[in-house]
């Protein structure tokens, strides 16, 4: 307990480097290393922007079988984020969910940011499944990682089902996301989707810029209808 509270003052004081090492020592000792210890030293890693130390404990965590919990795995998923490691995102995903550990809205929009980023729109796809089997609530940060990924792999149809399925939870499009939807239809010579695309954001009062105008343009262009 003494040294759990310990690493704890040290996460709160931004002393990582002390934190890990009072780990360290409760390891040569063989002081039980607890759930809260590992939550409190990785927790302390996160936020001085230690990831690959904080996905080096994780890994320990679980090889020695420690109770997993949200705080822990949420910060596991952030540091694969960060570090870019989409498989190891959805590992960490995977092993939580056999944990009957019920991860939040920004844990998955972590791993859902990981996995548009590295191109893996299949498996963003699985996340946003999973998401709702699980309950978990789905937000405009949720749907703006979905629709992006989508678009950048050029999957109009699957960026519309997203839109539709935004429509669907009530949460409100921003004109970036609406930018992305227009641009992938432009890109598959889909101008009259990305003409309704435009109307809706009128009807939904969502201002077009710039880039809404010019991705306009170029879709009507490669549609002939300028």
């Amino acid at each position: 307990v003494t040294y759990n509270a310990t690493i704890s003052a040290c996460e709160k004081a931004g002393e990582w480097e002390k934190a890990l090492e009072l780990f360290s020592t409760m390891g040569h000792t063989k002081v039980e290393l607890d759930k809260v210890t590992f939550s409190a030293t990785i927790s302390s890693c996160k936020e001085a922007g230690e990831w690959k130390v904080a996905l080096q404990l994780f890994s320990i965590m679980v090889h020695d079988v420690v109770e997993l919990d949200r705080i822990t795995c949420s910060a596991i998923v952030s540091a694969c984020e960060k570090m870019g490691e989409w498989k190891k995102a959805f590992e960490v995903l995977s092993l939580t969910m056999e944990s009957e550990v019920a991860l939040d809205t920004v844990a998955f929009n972590a791993a859902l940011s990981v996995c548009e980023k590295a191109g893996e729109w299949e498996k963003a796809l699985q996340m946003l499944s999973t998401m709702g089997h699980t309950k978990v609530e789905l937000d405009a940060i949720t749907f703006s990682a979905m629709v992006s990924s989508c678009a950048k792999a050029r999957e109009w149809q699957k960026t519309l089902e997203i839109f539709a399925m935004m429509g669907l939870s009530d949460v409100e499009s921003s004109v970036i996301t609406y930018n992305a939807a227009i641009s992938v239809c432009g890109k598959a010579s889909k101008w009259q989707e990305a003409l309704q695309l435009s109307s809706a954001m009128h009807e939904s009062k969502v201002e077009l810029n710039t880039i809404t105008f010019n991705c306009l343009m170029s879709v009507c262009e490669k549609g002939e209808e300028w």
